[in-house]
């Protein structure tokens, strides 16, 4: 046995190199079974035929502790062999003398004549459920902004379905890593960040991640150990540069942090926050700061967005509905998320990448609405598809599309959506693929006067390795997807301020590599009524926003007017607890009085106003745990769903940090009167001592308390479908 350990962590090997023991010293231990504990890593090697071989060791490595000023290391080195050929496999493990994690690196030098394919590294096994505890264990994840899977141990060993057909359809079964029940996706992509965490709310648990600045294609998560059949693994998967090189070696390009957090899952987002905001993405400083982003966009709270129900382009459906919402709510700005404005059907289809309304009574109807929309200001900021190349266009042709697109191991196109019949992924270092980005986005702004771009598909969707010999990259990939999109939004973020100072740069979901460059992200798949892994259990969290939220503005969500009133009004709690800037979609000129219209349109006024009330939180602050709310416990079915969601909060809550003063969010949304008592100590808020004052900030301006020192204690009476926001400040 060998151990690693500090005032922070602890970990003990075997003499095999597998970990099974993790514990953070008298506060959390992380279930493993050390009689399950299988395989420290794997590996994979490919002939030029396209073979692959598995390995993993075969015998025990040899293991060794060295110092290093302070720090301590363990070194692990195994003899493998694969056909008469020899690989060794050096593992080190790196505990910083005041850190609550380590840092896990790989070489292998290769002695066959194959490529190294893959390497699994690190391959934390023998995880267990957490026992004796109230409530489920959770596996807090990076799907698009966060979700959360209760009990995931049984969930991954018994291979239920990860996600749901809607998120399968249009995500993630794309991603082809894991096998039945595995949550695992690959980066950047799927997941947006680069760790999970998996845990119990009263003793913490194991953080997982990749602390990587380069951003490179990986993939990681939560597997189902076929081997033992009862207990999952945490696994790394790592790529070499050239994916494709006989006799090629390999070494890690960035450390694999395995450590304990204390506490929910906010703890493993505090450990990520710590090395995340040191990188290229976080350049720029918090949102507050940064005075690249315009500042209309940092004082706005409302959205409208025409994707969904009838997703007409024409100005006349969608000028009057959005002159109604905007006066209705009395916001001073809005932003128009705006499809269809070409006169074609959704998204052109069949003209990917190109989205301009050549013909020209269309140009001049939606050059004239823009006009409009300014004087009312709404800002127009127009979709185009920035991934798919459809074969048919003549830029296609011209431009030797096959030579730009992304190719698999095979010289196939990579990844044809729908088959090839929308288009096909282009390997975002192609140059020509940019300056059609590049010429649509120009002459969208300056021949009909947009706002700026919605480049969509950067974020909220999967990475594709590319093995194009030709292309600016390795064989694989490697970095291309980071690099090659980051040169394509700089080029457009830099034509589009050119042309006109306050323009915007957004698309379709979060993903923390690219934040620095877009000035904001829809929230298109993260925001719904049900999560999208594990449904129905899972739920969504604010894991991007736990760590991001001060550095990154990010605005509306899938909610649509037709959705039933609970699930309406759920989806719409979650926006503005969350600190996101409302959007809506699916309202149309006459739709006041349809159904039940007016009640959701009721609280979505007061979502919106409230937001407007709060919004210098909502949208720099620091995001902080949710207040403890004690309320009742609410279920809510939806039609056509019986599964629906169960034990939800009746009372949702967010809170910010922001210049010292620390905002509340109350949301009560059920169609019932609710009582709801917040307790909350003010050190864990980041408040010094006081004396503090409560203010109430929405519906109404007042002091509702003063002199408070070290604690809150809020008690009151909601309102059916209201919404409270509290401050407490000096």
């Amino acid at each position: 046995m060998h151990t690693l350990e500090n005032d922070k962590v602890r970990m003990m090997f075997n003499d095999d190199g597998g970990l099974v023991g993790l514990e953070r010293p008298g506060k959390v231990a992380v279930p493993i079974d050390p009689d399950k504990v299988t395989a420290p890593f794997d590996l994979e090697l490919r002939d030029g035929e396209g073979n692959v071989a598995k390995l993993a060791p075969q015998s025990r490595p040899d293991m060794r502790l060295e110092e290093e000023e302070g720090d301590t290391k363990l070194i692990l080195a195994w003899q493998l062999s694969h056909n008469g050929d020899s690989l060794k496999a050096v593992a080190t493990v790196r505990l910083p003398k005041d850190s609550q994690v380590s840092a896990w690196t790989m070489q292998v030098e290769n002695g066959t004549p194959h490529a190294i394919w893959r390497v699994v590294f690190p391959r934390i096994s023998g995880l267990t459920s957490f026992e004796d505890q109230d409530g489920p264990d959770w596996l807090a994840v990076p799907y698009h902004g966060g979700e959360a899977i209760p009990d995931p141990v049984p969930f991954v060993v018994g291979e239920g379905r990860r996600t749901d057909a809607r998120a399968a359809a249009l995500f993630g079964l794309r991603d082809r890593e894991g096998q039945a029940g595995d949550i695992t996706f690959s980066y950047p992509g799927m997941w947006t960040m680069q760790f999970l965490a998996y845990g119990h709310p009263r003793t913490g648990g194991v953080y997982f991640a990749a602390h990587d600045p380069a951003a490179l294609y990986k993939n990681f998560g939560f597997h189902k150990d076929r081997i033992t059949g009862d207990t999952v693994f945490l696994a790394m998967e790592q790529y070499p540069a050239d994916r494709t090189a006989a006799g090629g070696d390999f070494a890690s390009y960035f450390d694999t942090a395995v450590g304990c957090y204390a506490g929910d899952w906010w703890g493993a987002s505090a450990l990520y926050r710590e090395w995340a905001t040191k990188q290229e993405w976080c350049q720029n400083g918090p949102a507050r700061e940064n005075a690249t982003i315009p500042q209309w966009l940092k004082d706005n709270s409302f959205w409208y967005w025409n994707h969904k129900e009838r997703a007409k382009g024409a100005p006349f459906y969608l000028y009057p509905a959005i002159k109604y919402l905007k006066e209705r709510f009395e916001c001073e700005t809005a932003g128009f998320h705006w499809y269809e404005y070409t006169g074609m059907m959704h998204d052109n289809l069949f003209t990917y990448p190109h989205m301009y309304p050549h013909d020209p009574d269309c140009k001049k109807i939606i050059t004239e609405a823009v006009r409009d929309f300014h004087r009312l200001n709404v800002r127009c900021i127009p979709y185009i598809n920035s991934r798919l190349w459809n074969p048919g266009t003549i830029s296609y042709e011209e431009l030797d599309g096959d030579a730009q697109i992304a190719l698999d191991e095979h010289g196939e196109a990579a990844h044809p959506w729908a088959s090839g019949a929308v288009g096909i992924t282009a390997c975002p270092t192609s140059e020509p693929y940019h300056e059609i980005i590049r010429k649509t986005n120009h002459d969208l702004m300056v021949d009909i006067g947009m706002d700026g771009s919605y480049l969509d598909q950067i974020t909220c969707c999967f990475a594709v390795p590319c093995f194009n010999k030709d292309h600016d990259h390795p064989p694989g990939g490697h970095d291309h997807w980071y690099r090659g999109y980051r040169e394509l939004c700089r080029k457009v973020r830099a034509d589009m301020r050119e042309i006109k100072d306050e323009s915007i740069i957004t698309s379709e979901g979060v993903i923390e590599c690219y934040q620095d460059l877009f000035d904001a992200d829809l929230r298109y798949a993260d925001i719904r009524p049900q999560a999208a892994i594990c449904k129905p259990a899972g739920l969504h969290i604010p894991l991007f926003d736990s760590v991001y939220h001060d550095y990154h503005v990010t605005y509306g969500s899938d909610l649509l007017m037709k959705m039933d009133l609970p699930q309406f009004a759920y989806t719409t709690a979650l926006n503005l607890a969350f600190g996101i800037q409302i959007g809506v979609s699916g309202f149309f000129p006459g739709d006041e009085s349809k159904r039940d219209f007016p009640v959701k349109l009721d609280f979505l006024e007061k979502a919106v106003r409230a937001h407007r009330a709060a919004r210098s939180w909502l949208n720099l602050g620091e995001w902080k745990p949710p207040a403890a709310v004690e309320c009742e416990q609410a279920d809510i079915t939806f039609s056509g769903d019986a599964s629906g969601l169960r034990m939800t909060p009746a009372i949702q809550s967010g809170c910010f940090l922001l210049d010292g003063e620390l905002c509340i969010v109350l949301v009560n949304h059920t169609d019932r009167p609710q009582h709801g008592t917040v307790r909350m100590d003010l050190a864990d808020y980041g408040l010094a001592s006081g004396p503090y004052k409560l203010d109430m900030v929405y519906p109404e301006a007042q002091t509702l308390e003063q002199n408070l020192d070290e604690s809150v204690e809020y008690a009151a009476d909601f309102d059916a479908l209201s919404v409270r926001v509290l401050a407490v400040r000096r």
